[in-house]
């Protein structure tokens, strides 16, 4: 860590390195271990930006503090702790490989006891735009907060505008700005309103979450299918994709960046007898990215697709109802009960996966982390399939 960027303090009895948030009305603490002046001070270790603290290195307790840094999540602290410590110039003692940056919060206290928030990153979307389609419910919501808790505001088109109103209250207290809309993915027009406001709203988009699908009615055999529910399951699952990236791609590379991550599904790879409509859908989806991904990638912008496995939606709900009443494997069986004995025969991991999971996936493809992956399928299935 270079001189130029940092300050070095050696602590005494006791030290808190604090964080300040966007309006200095919202200051709960700050690098000279102040407490703020309403005498009930909070101590958090967050904001718009935050400072890093390191992790003690020398037996003298001396460490060093970078001047900028990116935000990170919001922890409080006990401000009994807090005292005061005398700044000191950058000791040429401390070598570089002494110290490893942690971001969060250190405080000591008096006992000489340190308690340190070891967050080992930073938010990794603070400063980004995601749109999630189909962000009201589901997997979607799981999407939504996972990138919402990681920095980015959020545009959330969703035909169920109260869904998607609900999840948007939701991620207010998050502390982000957020959009709530109603949009039919299936309409030409409705997508390009949809990208048009958003970039109202932001003034940019960062990250299009390719989210919004649908279930097929069961075939088995495939010949229960109508066309219709061949033409529904086209529209909605594949047909979508093709306008949302039709419609962001110009921003994504007038800009030079973008990140694209389409939500496919293990029915694809799969190949799923149980609904044929939905599983050629969804492939279709996985050989879209690729086919975006390829012409895309000159202009920087990466295109993934991730494959969730068996949750517990309104999607498995809805099947595993159709699978007690038609299949008489699950004959009495209520619907959970028959979601269970699928998770036990279908994911070797023997466990039930849920909507964060699929967040977590979508975080790290829509930050700088996997900058250089794209044409992907990301299977997110606890081992279903695996290739």
């Amino acid at each position: 860590m270079h001189s130029s960027t940092s300050i070095a303090m050696r602590l005494r009895n006791s030290i808190a390195v604090g964080f300040m948030r966007t309006s200095p009305s919202e200051i709960v603490g700050n690098s000279r271990g102040k407490p703020p002046a309403d005498h009930t001070p909070r101590f958090t270790a967050s904001a718009t930006w935050r400072r890093c603290a390191l992790q003690f290195v020398s037996s003298d307790q001396e460490f060093a503090i970078p001047t900028t840094g990116r935000p990170s999540k919001t922890a409080s602290l006990n401000p009994s702790v807090l005292s005061h410590e005398r700044c000191a110039k950058p000791s040429r003692s401390l070598r570089p490989n002494q110290l490893r940056l942690l971001s969060g919060c250190v405080v000591m206290s008096a006992s000489g006891t340190s308690i340190i928030d070891r967050r080992e990153e930073s938010m990794r979307l603070a400063g980004k735009v995601a749109v999630v389609t189909g962000g009201g419910s589901g997997i979607g919501r799981g999407i939504v907060l996972a990138m919402a808790r990681e920095g980015a505001d959020i545009a959330i088109p969703d035909i169920q505008v109260l869904n998607a109103e609900k999840v948007a209250g939701e991620v207010k207290t998050l502390g982000r700005k957020v959009v709530a809309m109603k949009t039919d993915v299936t309409s030409p027009a409705d997508v390009k309103a949809m990208v048009d406001r958003t970039r109202e709203a932001f003034g940019k988009v960062d990250i299009l979450v390719n989210n919004a699908g649908m279930a097929a009615p069961p075939g088995m055999p495939f010949t229960n299918n109508t066309e219709e529910d061949w033409d529904r399951a086209f529209a909605v699952n594949t047909k979508s994709v093709f306008l949302t990236c039709k419609a962001i791609a110009p921003h994504f590379i007038e800009r030079k960046a973008g990140r694209i991550i389409n939500i496919a599904s293990i029915a694809g790879p799969a190949t799923s007898v149980t609904m044929p409509p939905y599983s050629v859908a969804k492939q279709g989806v996985i050989t879209f990215t690729r086919i975006v991904a390829k012409e895309l990638a000159q202009h920087r912008i990466t295109v993934n697709a991730i494959c969730p496995g068996v949750l517990w939606t309104d999607f498995w709900q809805k099947l595993a109802a159709h699978l007690a009443e038609t299949n008489p494997a699950f004959k009495g069986m209520t619907p959970r009960q028959v979601f269970e004995k699928r998770v036990a025969d279908l994911v070797p991991m023997k466990t039930e996966q849920h909507p964060e999971d699929i967040g977590a996936a979508a975080v790290f493809l829509a930050s700088d982390e996997a900058r250089y992956i794209t044409g992907q399928a990301l299977m997110v299935d606890g081992g279903c399939v695996m290739w």
